[in-house]
């Protein structure tokens, strides 16, 4: 049970949660990126249309564009923003504001719908799955990313820092599936980035004591990590890689990692 919801509308949240410095930070950030490729990883549709349901602070759909693109999202500022992003890199897609309770498309509309870290927003998520296996075509894939804990429970923090109904384990991920009618069923679930919750997490103060020294003393110029091109195309794909690799050591099993949480990425077929 979550506790008092009413604090702030869940779209307001986002309004003001989500901006261009988040946008910026989340697009060059380790764990966006480890996320965006696992995902990535799972997708072996090369033509058709897609829908990525909340488009967030990165959208997948940059990296989707050999088909044919479609985006929704709760927040009309998340909205703009992505559009304008996509609009000055020339890349393709159109983004409508919309709820996942009750997508505005007719049935079987997709080939593939992607979502990343949206259904543990939801409060009624089973009407969100039953709303993608009615617009998915037959055959079509759904690959669903989001945190995981042993019971499927959030915590009160949790709901208080990020909206956060629940998280998923495996007996959540089929429950999804009976509430679609075996409609959309369960090809593969995994439990990913306990490694990297380990060493982002757990870890984190001494990576900003190992970090601190290098921009004060060695880069000295005042930049963001973001905005460094070396980074982004060299040395974020490399951790990125590096962390995937190990995180592959550990994700078939469902259990925490040294106390380091994990997220679960569940792949569905429609019958």
């Amino acid at each position: 049970m979550v506790p008092n919801k009413n604090i702030v509308s869940e779209k307001a949240f986002y309004d003001v949660y989500f901006n261009k410095s988040t946008y910026e930070m989340f697009k060059y950030d380790v764990g966006s990126l480890a996320t965006r490729q696992a995902i990535l990883n799972k997708i072996n549709t090369h033509h058709g249309a897609v829908l990525e349901l909340g488009i967030g602070i990165a959208s997948l759909l940059e990296d989707l564009q050999h088909l044919a693109c479609t985006g929704i999202d709760i927040s009309e500022k998340t909205i703009a923003m992505t559009t304008q992003f996509f609009k000055n890199n020339n890349l393709a897609g159109t983004f409508l504001q919309a709820d996942a309770i009750n997508l505005p498309f007719p049935n079987a509309s997709f080939d593939l719908v992607v979502s990343s870290h949206i259904f543990e927003h939801i409060e009624n998520d089973a009407t969100a799955f039953q709303e993608v296996s009615r617009v998915l075509k037959p055959n079509g894939m759904f690959i669903m990313f989001v945190p995981g804990s042993l019971d499927g429970k959030a915590s009160e923090k949790e709901w208080d820092k990020c909206r956060h109904y629940r998280n998923y384990n495996t007996a959540e991920i089929f429950r999804l599936q009976r509430s679609s009618n075996n409609q959309l069923k369960v090809q593969s679930i995994s439990f990913e980035h306990k490694i990297h919750n380990l060493i982002w997490n757990k870890a984190k103060h001494l990576v900003r004591y190992i970090n601190y020294p290098i921009k004060k003393w060695l880069l000295r110029d005042g930049k963001d990590i973001e905005s460094r091109k070396t980074y982004q195309q060299f040395f974020l794909p490399a951790f990125t890689k590096t962390l995937n690799s190990l995180d592959s050591l550990t994700n078939k099993t469902e259990s925490f990692l040294l106390g380091a949480k994990f997220n679960v990425l569940a792949v569905f077929k429609k019958q």
